[in-house]
């Protein structure tokens, strides 16, 4: 297992591991399962892009291998 940020290219696979969070805790976030199911495909590439590199906002990502994520923690980073 490896923690590192999300890359540009996984916002697809962020998206499975959202949608998995908010089936098992769907109080814990601001946006319901519904909500997430409804969100275009390009939001989740938007939204990995934006918090892929250098930037001061991370997604850090549980990579089990092969990058198969299991969790995510957000930062910000200064």
């Amino acid at each position: 297992m490896e923690l590192r940020r999300l890359r540009a290219d996984e916002g697809l696979a962020y998206r499975a591991v959202r949608l998995r969070a908010l089936e098992t805790e769907p109080t814990a976030y601001g946006q319901t399962l519904a909500e997430a199911l409804a969100d275009p495909e390009q939001t989740w590439h938007d939204l990995a892009a934006s918090v892929a590199g250098d930037d001061p906002q991370a997604l850090f990502v549980v990579d089990r291998g092969a990058g198969d994520l299991a969790a995510t923690l957000y930062a910000a980073i200064s």
